[in-house]
């Protein structure tokens, strides 16, 4: 039933029917690798309307700032960009 719920495309109904199953008998390795399944189908489906809503709204990690001269730069706005040497620890011993 859990298969041909996944391949209709009913992801969520699979997962409330094999959820129920898991929990009538947890020590089943059959129902173990079908919850592990719709699972990680659950995780694309999210995936997928993520990706729909990131499409529909394109946003650049970079803004470029015009000033009254008419001279331009880049400012980046992404978190966590900050460039920093690899190898902290390999330094040059004179």
């Amino acid at each position: 039933m859990v298969e041909a719920l996944r391949e209709a495309g009913r992801v969520r109904t699979a997962w409330a029917v094999v959820s129920r199953a898991r929990f009538l008998a947890p020590a089943d390795g059959a129902i173990r690798q079908l919850w592990d399944q719709v699972r990680f189908d659950l995780a694309c489906a999210g995936q997928k309307s993520e990706r729909r809503t990131v499409a529909a709204s394109p946003v650049l990690p970079f803004v470029r700032l015009v000033d009254v001269t008419g001279e331009s730069r880049s400012v980046r706005t992404d978190a966590g960009v900050r460039p920093t040497p690899h190898f902290t620890r390999l330094k040059v011993r004179g």
